[in-house]
């Protein structure tokens, strides 16, 4: 049996070794360590107690004294019972301690990640990160429309377009989903069945549509984006697991609750600064993009169009008899001219395309995935469009002066294989010219790709 004084400095070293243990993060060392100090006391319980006589000592009245651990009035046999129990305590404890030090190193793997983005980009990646991290299903970004500009979040690449991230939708689409999601969920975030989801595109749209029937099922975790003082979210942030129990009512929130605040201050963050960085990309007058945009975007398509051998249209669009608009109507009206033709050709247009004013009255339609006879088509769409384009319909009246109708010459021009985008533009300009010449239906200069 160790002295008093050498079992007392190994009591203080194994509690030394235990706070060690919970600081660092390491509840087996603790654990441990508060072990020892219990088996420290149990054999001390078990060993023979040195009592001086009774005329060394005065007793008082009544009071007994014994030379084992039965005098205390607990037996060894029951103090080893009970530090059975503390053991099995300890060990649930040591459990749930290291549980919860692995979720919070997660969660801070994780805000270090979303932290490090910089462009929306870099947002399909991030999820597909953020599922593996946590070991989840799915988890799936959605934005509102009106979030995110057009210069803010360009077209999407050559692949399917279920592949962009965030996926938009319109601002009332997404209230009227919280709205319904209002009645099983909470005011902050919802989570619960996967089932309960009213609209589930809403939330995951991606999900939704990869299931057989649409119906998602699992646990789940919906978290709001608000903007402001706005009452209706402006996007989600949705988290989506296979196994029922995952996320349920009892569980706590508070890492996924700030993990999530996190995420939303950030991308506000980065859409404002990437709103202002795209202005550049910009056409002042008319709103859409300028020739930088063209040419920045431009090369990249044509590159990726190249490696994954699918085929790109460029129009060359230069509006017919527009100086004569401009001395009869004056400058103000030939702007809204111009604008207006470049919201049609917006409207006409594909989600992907890229419409560019290029200077003047030029523009230039980029058409990805698109064949020569589509693009032919798409061309005579937008004749039918901008001849709907009169004085009438931009509300003037033309006192005296000539009515005009909005008419273009459309040179087209089709990529092929080591063709870069000053050659692609070239083309295509050349073929405007021809038919600005003869004035018949667009020529194009169709190459196979």
């Amino acid at each position: 049996m160790m002295s008093d004084a050498s079992t007392f400095t190994r009591i203080m070293d194994l509690c030394r070794q235990g706070r060690e243990g919970f600081r660092a993060g390491r509840p087996e060392q603790a654990l441990a360590a508060l072990e020892a100090v219990s088996e420290i006391a149990l054999h001390a319980m078990a060993a023979p107690v040195s009592v001086p006589g009774p005329d060394a000592l005065p007793v008082a009245p009544g009071v007994r004294v014994g030379r084992t651990a039965a005098t205390s009035g607990l037996t060894t046999e029951q103090a080893r019972l009970q530090l059975m129990r503390l053991k099995v305590a300890n060990k649930a404890l040591a459990v749930a301690y290291e549980s919860t030090i692995t979720a919070f190193q997660t969660f801070r793997e994780g805000l270090d990640v979303v932290q490090q983005v910089r462009t929306v980009q870099e947002l399909p990646a991030l999820c597909e990160h953020i599922a593996h991290l946590f070991s989840l299903a799915a988890v799936e970004l959605v934005m509102a429309q009106q979030v995110l500009p057009a210069d803010v979040c360009p077209p999407p690449t050559l692949q399917e377009a279920d592949a962009a991230c965030p996926v938009q939708l319109d601002a009332d689409t997404l209230a009227e989903a919280w709205t319904a999601l209002q009645e099983v969920g909470t005011p902050r975030c919802y989570i619960g069945p996967a089932t309960a989801l009213e609209h589930p595109a809403a939330f995951f749209p991606v999900a939704t549509r990869a299931s057989a029937d649409g119906i998602l099922r699992g646990s789940c975790f919906v978290f709001p984006f608000h903007r402001g003082n706005s009452r209706m979210p402006l996007g989600f942030l949705s988290l989506l697991d296979a196994d029922p129990g995952r996320y349920t009512t009892d569980m706590a929130t508070d890492y996924l609750e700030h993990f999530c605040a996190v995420f939303e201050a950030i991308i506000f963050s980065m859409l404002e600064k990437e709103s202002v960085s795209g202005r550049q990309y910009l056409d002042p007058l008319t709103g859409i993009r300028n020739r930088t945009y063209l040419e920045h975007y431009g090369r990249q398509l044509l590159e990726q169009a190249g490696i994954l051998d699918i085929p790109v249209c460029l129009l060359f669009l230069d509006l017919d008899h527009f100086k004569p608009v401009n001395d009869a109507w004056g400058h103000e009206t030939g702007d809204l001219v111009l604008r207006e033709v470049a919201r049609t050709l917006d409207r006409v247009s594909r989600r992907g395309d890229v419409v560019c004013r290029i200077g003047g009255d030029e523009f230039i339609i980029l058409l990805p995935d698109a064949s020569t006879e589509e693009a032919s088509s798409y061309a005579k769409r937008l004749h039918a469009a901008l001849a709907a384009i009169t004085p009438e319909s931009l509300g003037l009246e033309c006192e005296g002066r000539a009515p005009f109708v909005v008419r273009a010459s459309i040179g087209m021009a089709c990529h092929s294989q080591g063709m870069d985008l000053e050659a692609l533009l070239n083309a295509a300009d050349g073929a405007m010219y021809a038919v600005k010449q003869d004035g018949r239906e667009p020529r194009g200069t169709p190459t196979p790709s």
